[in-house]
């Protein structure tokens, strides 16, 4: 359609441009079939070259295949294959039903335990904060209100203190960060680890993503070698939770897991 605006380039160039565009691979196809059978690619890593794994479908078979994007490294791997391994990794985060109560007074412990030089802090910052807000509003008292003090002072404190409560404000945004609610998380990480390989394997391609991440927010590493899957890093409350339930090491064939660290979770969790 013609615009009104003047044209950046000729109705010859667009036309052109726009042919090759039309017949270029993939054009209108649309991928949600491809995503819904391979909702690991790009999450999934190749371990000999480290890119990442795209897919295809042998269509005589109606088989799909994760493969990593190396030429010359031909890793690959059938779907299905995978996501039995991937189930199993999941399955190292599960807990059972039973424990889910004991486990939960257990992780808030440790949650406020590592988190206890964050919190003083924040009770410092508030404090500091309040005492900041004090000044400000003395301040702005006297001069406007009580007429006590002159343009020329207030002029001299006013940029400095309001300078003051930017810094300290700063400071105590990036103590908060992290879970606003530490025991509805924990409550919910609990009842999501009980039944991880099911919620996964019955979700729609969407889910299975966003799940994927918050666990795994590094994504997973394929060891062909091994025909195993391994972890970097691991969302800090299913690694409290796979520790406390006895899921440490290796306990199936081809879940590998490395050892997290168990640093404060609080600004990295992903459950907010």
């Amino acid at each position: 359609m013609e615009g009104e605006h003047e044209r950046m380039i000729s109705p010859e160039i667009f036309l052109k441009v726009n042919n090759i565009h039309k017949g270029s691979v993939g054009y209108g196809v649309p991928h949600k079939k491809e995503d819904s059978a391979l909702p690991l690619k790009v999450f999934i890593k190749c371990d000999t070259c480290h890119q990442p794994f795209t897919g295809y479908v042998v269509k005589a078979k109606g088989l799909w295949y994760y493969k990593c994007r190396t030429d010359g490294c031909k890793c690959n791997k059938s779907a299905k294959r995978i996501h039995e391994l991937f189930e199993g990794l999941l399955n190292r985060y599960c807990v059972r039903e039973e424990l889910i109560e004991s486990l939960k007074s257990v992780l808030i412990t440790e949650y406020n335990g590592m988190n206890k030089g964050n919190l003083e802090q924040q009770g410092i910052l508030t404090s500091q904060l309040k005492e900041i807000n004090k000044k400000i509003d003395s301040l702005e008292e006297s001069r406007f209100v009580l007429k006590e003090m002159s343009q020329e002072t207030f002029d001299k404190f006013y940029p400095r203190y309001i300078k003051e409560r930017e810094n300290i404000a700063a400071q105590l945004d990036k103590c908060k960060l992290g879970i606003s609610n530490p025991e509805e998380a924990i409550q919910y990480a609990l009842s999501l680890s009980s039944k991880l390989p099911m919620v996964w394997h019955s979700s729609d391609v969407g889910m299975k993503e966003k799940l994927q991440k918050l666990i795994f927010p590094e994504g997973i590493v394929y060891d062909r070698k091994n025909e195993a899957l391994r972890t970097g890093k691991v969302n800090e409350v299913f690694a409290l939770i796979a520790g406390l339930s006895g899921n440490t090491g290796s306990n199936e064939k081809g879940t590998n897991h490395t050892d997290d660290d168990l640093s404060p979770f609080a600004d990295r969790t992903g459950l907010h």
